[in-house]
């Protein structure tokens, strides 16, 4: 019995997970049950994810971000020299 990791069957889920280890976890979905509810759960979240509408982030966030990013950027030139 081989344990997987969420991270794991989240690749798997989307299509992500080396094709070896797909195999793998498709093996041991044909008898865990308590794998093939995770897979579910995972599955029913990304459909509910792609039914949502997404939505700009704020300006005020992204000024944030950018200014974040503009302070790290300095500190890291000054570190250069």
């Amino acid at each position: 019995m081989k344990h997987f990791n969420t991270e794991q069957l989240i690749m798997y889920v989307y299509n992500n997970l080396p094709p070896a280890m797909a195999r793998l976890l498709e093996k041991e979905l044909t008898t865990n049950w308590v794998l093939r509810e995770k897979i579910s759960i995972i599955q029913e979240s990304k459909q509910l994810l792609s039914e949502q509408p997404l939505r700009k982030p704020r300006k005020k966030s992204v000024a944030s971000i950018l200014a974040y990013a503009a302070r790290a950027n300095n500190k890291t030139k000054l570190s250069e020299h």
